[in-house]
């Protein structure tokens, strides 16, 4: 599915809204209305539940495995893959 079609379903389904570009009239603003954030705030939730369970198997070592497994993108090597403000800062820069 393309970025484009996603955008629309979300839009249509009342999760964020879509505002004309004040200076490049090709572009489209983002943002997030309550129930997008909603949603959002239920999956990342969801999916840090899933993680835990996923690397519970790992006891004591998950740490030390995260942080290798960061080391497998140079971009993450600084703080780590799964560093719990991961997802808040991805989707703070994506805003």
């Amino acid at each position: 599915m393309m970025t484009s079609q996603v955008i629309r379903k979300l839009a249509a389904r009342g999760l964020l809204d879509r505002h004309p570009d004040p200076t490049d009239s090709r572009a489209q603003q983002l943002s997030l209305t309550t129930a997008g954030a909603a949603v959002l705030a239920g999956a990342l939730a969801d999916v840090e539940m899933t993680d835990e369970h996923y690397f519970a198997t790992l006891g004591s070592r998950r740490d030390a495995f995260l942080a290798d497994l960061a080391t497998l993108n140079p971009a993450n090597a600084d703080r780590g893959a799964f560093a719990d403000d991961a997802i808040t800062t991805r989707t703070a820069r994506s805003s």
